[in-house]
């Protein structure tokens, strides 16, 4: 038995009545059994009657309240009883065999959708002199330079495509901010609606498909050329809209090779029959520059402006990010899929973890039409389904006592969920979290804290010497725990984000780990600022357990037991003097005596002091090239919540610049064999920053903003002289410091380093620490 198919005719203009008597008989005249007509009419009671009426064997209902040819067709959707539903236009008629050659295409279960051929009917029987052939698409129909039939597609055009329903729900219908709705030249629904379908099912295929063709009755109007020029400027709008929402890759794929071939070759061609006598090829090509501008005028104003719609999101909707944990067993959800509510989400992005184990990072765009937490499972089931359901090991239990600890200045306003979630919300609770007070006469960050001033395993300890080494030293020196977990004051742990740091220390027999990472994640996504961010400095290291170790084999055989992906570490083109490969400091955890042995923070470096950064990965390179094991483990999950202006986000990525260039001159001064390895690193760093193509680049290639890669490579230079500023001003402090007696006659600055700073804790005295 052939595929039913449910078609649905989009109407609104009782002007166009014969047009749809056309369309329906066309239609009702090759149904097949188990096929179904609906008409959608969109705000026009009037037609809504006449069509009820008149039109016997078709389900003839109204549109949605917004109104417009996307709620329209969402009506289509919610109201088709097939599997399979074809979308024809009001003002088309469809050949014969046409449902017959859509069905066939479905036969495969890899087409997802399908597009069929248009072919334009001209007013009088003649095509416009001056239009050219690559702009056809402007009347909505087939163009010159777009994919042959038979051919993989990007998205079909509307006026003639078929897609399967429960996909297309699935990913949330069509946009309501996008589609004509009543006379305005507006389009890309079915675009955007290709582009998340493809964006969650990357092996499915859409097709353009040959023998469901259509004739498509063009009206005077849309022959003027008024018309195509506010078609053309409403496309480059449309065009720009979508690119917030599926991102300007995939938004604009087809139209880079439409501007790089089809449009020079039309040109062309219109030149050479100028010279052979046609004096309408001058008409056209100046229409195709006409056009070409109109878009691009369209596409840049399109990228300023806020469209219509419910959602309220073009730029400014939110794009969250959300962690699923799926029980591997059963494949169902361990918590319950967030609702979003009212919210003005475009996008969910998606970490999927089986069993704890990170499996899937998939952008979910979020349309009007269903449930965001159903588009959500669909999304999650389609991500399990790719790699199984599983049983994994049970990671054993941690016998080593835990210290949380964050630093902060009280200025950020995360801080006291920050602190409630370690304290209140892990499912390992920790022997203490211990907050460093690095501004303690403001008084801010107890004011923060007031609400969990009482809990007793809040420690706030004080730590007036400005700078996060000399805090993160002071929180080594005060911790009791024998590993001490750090995050920062901006940033959102997972509930299970200390037992996963912590577990790993647990497996490691042999006691070669000294430094376990995580996954750093965005919060949010929604803002073209924030996804700047993750181009720059991308926090995350992927899905994959990794470990460095001079004996990485035998690290390897005993973390696959727990975790089987685990792989070998990443080494970049300036492994391991640049230090980025292993993590970063908002999410990492070390053995409290190992990391002390090695001298802890370097007071130089750090955020708060001249340098503005490269403390942490100061640390790991230290702990690497000890010859100790790190580990980086994508199950333990912060989300980190990125600077939200431009100015904020140019000052962080020079400090990041800064950071970086005077941690790797920091370990240059060390020693001659440090400066050996510096200079052997200095070549794969240089292209590491200057090569488009190197992997810290290569994403910034689209939409990023220069002046901020500017920036930052300023600041790698600015580096050594901000080293150099930051150890004449320690120098000058310690000089200027009062000395004091510790139980010998040996006097010590106030700025100790930390191995002595963790015998004074030992004794008690470990700066001034408050309950």
């Amino acid at each position: 038995m052939a595929i039913p198919i449910s078609t649905v005719i989009c109407c609104h203009d009782s002007r166009r009545w014969e047009a749809i008597q056309r369309c329906l008989a066309a239609v009702t005249a090759q149904r097949r059994e188990g096929d179904e007509v609906i008409v959608v009419v969109d705000r026009n009671p009037d037609l809504y009657a006449r069509l009820k009426s008149a039109s016997g064997g078709v389900r003839v209902v109204l549109g949605g309240d917004t109104g417009g040819l996307s709620a329209a067709r969402n009506t289509g959707l919610q109201n088709a009883a097939s599997t399979i539903v074809a979308f024809v236009d009001d003002d088309a008629v469809p050949a014969g065999g046409w449902l017959d050659a859509i069905a066939k295409s479905f036969a495969d279960p890899q087409v997802m959708m399908v597009g069929g051929e248009i072919f334009p009917q001209w007013p009088g029987g003649s095509r416009p002199t001056w239009l050219p052939l690559p702009f056809d698409w402007v009347v909505g129909c087939d163009y010159q330079g777009m994919p042959p039939v038979g051919a993989p597609v990007r998205n079909p055009i509307g006026a003639n495509m078929a897609v399967r329903r429960d996909l297309a729900i699935a990913a949330g219908g069509f946009h309501t901010g996008l589609g004509r709705a009543g006379e305005n030249a507006a389009g890309a629904e079915e675009t955007d609606l290709a582009i998340r379908m493809r964006q969650i099912w990357p092996a499915k295929e859409i097709m353009r498909i040959g023998g469901a063709s259509v004739r498509h009755s063009i009206s005077p109007l849309r022959c003027s050329r008024r018309y195509f020029i506010r078609r053309c400027i409403a496309e480059g709008r449309s065009k720009a809209m979508l690119g917030h929402r599926g991102g300007y890759r995939d938004s604009l794929s087809a139209e880079r090779r439409y501007l790089r071939s089809a449009l020079p070759r039309a040109v062309a061609a219109d030149v050479v029959g100028l010279r052979r006598g046609d004096l309408n090829g001058l008409q056209r090509a100046i229409a195709t520059i006409i056009g070409t501008g109109a878009a691009g005028l369209g596409w840049l104003t399109g990228l300023v402006s806020r469209p219509r719609g419910t959602d309220g999101a073009w730029g400014i909707g939110a794009e969250p990010t959300c962690v699923v944990d799926v029980d591997g067993s059963s494949g169902v959800p361990v918590r319950p899929i967030p609702e979003l509510g009212h919210r003005a989400v475009d996008a969910v992005h998606l970490r999927v973890r089986l069993d704890g184990r990170q499996i899937a990072s998939i952008r979910v765009p979020i349309g009007p039409a269903i449930p965001a937490s159903t588009q959500i499972r669909t999304a999650v089931d389609g991500a399990v389904a790719g790699v199984g359901r599983r049983a994994y090991p049970t990671w054993p239990a941690v016998d080593q006592t835990v210290t949380a600890a964050l630093c902060t200045l009280g200025r950020s306003p995360r801080l006291a969920a920050t602190v409630q979630a370690i304290l209140a919300e892990q499912t390992l609770v920790p022997a203490e979290v211990v907050v460093i007070d690095n501004d303690p006469r403001s008084g801010a960050t107890r004011a923060a804290l007031t609400a969990v001033a009482d809990n007793p395993r809040l420690r706030i300890v004080e730590e007036p010497r400005r700078g996060l080494s000399c805090a993160r030293n002071t929180a080594l020196a005060a911790a009791r725990g024998d590993i001490v977990v750090f995050t920062d004051d901006d940033a959102e742990p997972e509930p299970d984000w200390l037992e996963r740091l912590a577990a790993v220390f647990a497996a490691d027999t042999d006691g070669d780990v000294t430094c376990v990472t995580g996954a750093v994640i965005p919060a949010e996504l929604g803002r073209a600022i924030f996804r700047w961010f993750e181009r720059a400095a991308r926090f995350d290291r992927g899905l994959d357990p990794m470990v460095w170790h001079p004996g990485v084999s035998r690290s390897l055989d005993w973390l696959r037991r727990w975790e089987p992906t685990a792989k070998e570490g990443a080494r970049g083109l300036a492994y391991p003097i640049a230090g980025s490969e292993f993590g970063s400091g908002n999410n990492m955890a070390f053995r409290r005596a190992r990391i002390i042995e090695l001298g802890g923070f370097d007071e130089l470096l750090g955020a708060g002091t001249s340098t503005r950064g490269g403390e942490d990965l100061d640390a790991f390179r230290r702990v690497n090239l000890a010859g100790d094991a790190i580990v980086y483990q994508p199950a333990a999950i912060v989300r980190h919540h990125h600077r939200d202006n431009r100015a904020a986000l140019r000052r962080q990525l020079y400090g990041y610049g800064t950071g970086m260039s005077a941690s790797v001159c920091r370990h240059l001064v060390r020693g001659p064999n440090e400066a050996v390895g510096v200079a052997q690193a200095l070549p794969g760093g240089l292209r590491l920053l200057f090569d488009p193509r190197s992997p810290k680049n290569a994403a910034k290639r689209e939409g990023y903003p220069l002046a901020l890669g500017v920036v930052e490579i300023v600041g790698y230079a600015a580096g050594p002289a901000h080293l150099t500023l930051s150890a004449l001003r320690r120098a000058t402090r310690q000089r200027a410091a009062t000395t004091r007696h510790i139980g010998s006659e040996r006097e010590l600055p106030v700025s100790m380093d930390v191995q002595v700073a963790a015998s004074v804790a030992e004794a008690g005295n470990a700066g001034s620490a408050v309950r």
